[in-house]
């Protein structure tokens, strides 16, 4: 999400920087024309990003901060106050039971620094607030602004992606309905549950569950406890996505909470359907019936039905055509990056 606004928002220089170890992000970023800023080393909480932070905006004039994630927010709200920065926005990416309680309440204590805070869905905003603005609408002191992706290039690297060979190294047969997960491999993605969902639908089937984490091993057990290991392929981190989503079927998710989650929009845009929970979220992107299934989260039932139903080639070409319709008008990131423009022009101009 980062690495799309930063690219599709020409007006603005930016600089993007990050805490921890993890960089894969950074070459994509940088190729958008933003400069990379590393604040931390490979521990969490390390407390030389505070110092390192405070330096950089001693240096470089900021008009606005804009912040993601509890503790991204928390150092920069505090720091950045002590500056003269036009304006501090920070992004809720998910409901705040999804957050550590430690760093779920050192965002709670700073939010009042922000002289924006915006939500990634209407679920979000609500789980926070109580009450929800209208997407795009920016409110004074919440307001929600949907996740987009560019749609029409995600479509094409699909459509030019190589599934044929990815099946074939999985070893599913052309007929086999594949089913796709994209996430990190981390209990709160469900993916442990989804196996065992699996495991009780169709055998002809396939999953393939595609990220990196600390599931992994976990999952290939699973797999294996439930005599499907032949036919669920968990991939560990991959060079390239679109091949994977090139080669599904479906798209399907077991998350027990999520913002407003980018895979869904990519699925949708690469023309997949969308099996997932009914959760704050997912729910204002999946429109149950039309472009997938929501099911009722929490009930392996409902996602092994599911699975079923979308094992039917015609439901899984008219739902696929039906949700890349959907996302383009939605969803797309020039929507996002045009709201999130006006809002930084917003903060730039009521500090002049």
């Amino acid at each position: 999400m980062v690495r799309d606004l930063v690219d599709a928002i020409e007006e603005v220089e930016f600089t993007v920087g990050y805490f921890g170890a993890e960089d894969a992000l950074v070459p994509d970023i940088t190729a958008t024309g933003a400069t990379g800023k590393h604040f931390d080393e490979a521990f969490r909480f390390d407390p030389r990003a505070a110092f390192r932070l405070h330096r950089f905006l001693s240096e470089h004039h900021v008009d606005v901060l804009h912040l993601h994630l509890p503790y991204a927010q928390t150092v920069g709200r505090l720091i950045g106050s002590l500056h003269d920065v036009d304006g501090i926005v920070s992004t809720q990416h998910n409901v705040p039971s999804n957050y550590h309680p430690v760093t779920r309440t050192t965002e709670r204590l700073t939010r009042s620094l922000d002289d924006t805070t915006v939500a990634v869905s209407q679920g979000v905003e609500r789980a926070f607030t109580g009450t929800a603005h209208s997407p795009s609408e920016l409110g004074d002191e919440w307001c929600t602004i949907y996740n987009g992706i560019d749609v029409n290039e995600f479509a094409r690297k699909t459509e030019a992606a190589d599934g044929a060979s990815v099946r074939d190294q999985l070893g599913i047969g052309p007929e086999a309905t594949t089913f796709l997960n994209v996430g990190r491999y981390v209990p709160v993605k469900g993916q442990v549950a989804l196996v065992r969902a699996f495991a009780r639908s169709d055998s002809d089937a396939h999953l393939a569950i595609v990220g990196h984490g600390e599931l992994e091993d976990a999952l290939r057990a699973e797999a294996k406890r439930r005599d499907v290991a032949d036919s669920v392929h968990v991939t560990g981190r991959v060079p390239e996505v679109h091949p994977y989503y090139a080669a599904a079927d479906a798209f399907i998710s077991a998350s027990k909470a999520e913002g407003h989650p980018i895979t869904v929009l990519e699925a949708m845009a690469a023309g997949l359907p969308v099996v997932a929970p009914d959760i704050p979220g997912v729910c204002e992107a999946v429109i149950d019936g039309e472009t997938g299934i929501l099911y009722p989260p929490g009930r392996s039932e409902g996602l092994v039905s599911a699975m079923s139903d979308l094992s039917d080639r015609e439901k899984q070409h008219r739902y696929g055509t039906a949700g890349r319709e959907h996302v383009s008008q939605h969803f797309d990131v020039d929507q996002m990056a045009e709201t999130y423009a006006r809002l930084y022009e917003q903060l730039y101009r009521s500090d002049r």
